[in-house]
């Protein structure tokens, strides 16, 4: 295996661990209202991380706050 390979299997198993521990609130696309944490979030003027996976996705997260959700753009 190259070093390559390792790292980035390695930065994906990390990811993985801090994505289990954030309160997963879905697709926003589908959301009738912002959820509470979001708000609170927004109240403190966090700025939430955003991670392109891909084209179309989107992923937002908060670690301070402990959320994270999905933006879904392609139609």
């Amino acid at each position: 295996m190259f070093d390559s390979d390792f790292n980035l299997r390695k930065q994906f198993y990390e990811e993985s661990k801090t994505r289990a521990q954030l309160k997963d609130l879905g697709y926003a696309n589908s959301w009738t209202k912002i959820p509470d944490i979001v708000k609170a979030c927004e109240a403190r003027r966090h700025i939430p991380e955003e991670i392109s996976w891909g084209r179309c996705l989107t992923e937002y997260r908060c670690e301070a706050c402990g959320y994270r959700y999905l933006v879904d753009s392609s139609g």
